[in-house]
């Protein structure tokens, strides 16, 4: 199924009026537009998620009021901009794709159920990541990204391997769990990260910056 404009999930209805969204029949949905799911009538709304792949595609704003988990998810559009907190499966970043806050810092959290993998060429705006929680059950795996340019602290806590690959730039990066592993490819460490193993490359920055601010006095 592919929805090439807008579209709303809303049970508009009085409560105890319920609103089953049923993919149980495991559909592969693409969405080219903005999505908003939301309950504005007092009713519940629900998710019944399959095992089928839901796409972010063309340029989208992803608003969910309501919390529903929405399975395994794949992000290939031009601009992505989740304006809430958001709870899926696996979450994969695709070559193209394009993570973005609108310029602005969002502050939303990822409940992420299964793996999260940012694929090469995926790209997650340092704006908007600044101020962000990802929190991952699963494994993390990152592939170049640059992430060293928002200036703003942001959480990865990992419950599986971590492993970042190709030549990536990370800042302020907050990493709970497991230690997220840079140090076989050339990731750079701009400052403010906890938790990242870059090697001996990224301990010889980490050091050099140390002498450096006490030289100028600053802690």
């Amino acid at each position: 199924f592919v929805f090439p404009g807008d579209i709303t999930y809303d049970n508009d209805q009085a409560a105890p009026r319920n609103y089953i969204i049923d993919q149980t029949a495991n559909p592969n949905i693409t969405y080219e537009g903005d999505v908003t799911i939301s309950e504005t009538g007092g009713g519940t709304l629900t998710l019944n998620k399959g095992t089928g792949t839901i796409t972010f595609d063309g340029s989208t704003t992803y608003t969910d009021d309501v919390g529903v988990n929405l399975g395994d998810v794949e992000i290939s559009a031009t601009t992505f901009t989740p304006a809430t907190n958001m709870e899926c499966d696996d979450l994969t970043g695709l070559n193209g794709g394009f993570m973005d806050g609108g310029g602005a810092d969002p502050g939303v959290t990822f409940t992420i159920n299964g793996d999260l993998d940012w694929q090469a060429g995926f790209t997650v705006q340092s704006t908007f990541i600044k101020g962000s929680t990802w929190d991952v059950t699963g494994n993390f795996t990152a592939n170049g990204q640059s992430m060293a340019a928002g200036g703003g602290e942001w959480f990865l806590n990992i419950g599986g391997t971590a492993v970042a690959s190709g030549a990536g730039d990370v800042k302020d990066s907050n990493a709970g769990g497991t230690e997220i592993d840079a140090s076989a490819n050339p990731w750079t460490d701009s400052g403010g990260n906890t938790n990242w193993n870059f090697g001996a490359a990224g301990l010889s920055i980490s050091i050099a910056m140390h002498h450096y601010k006490q030289m100028m006095g600053v802690n």
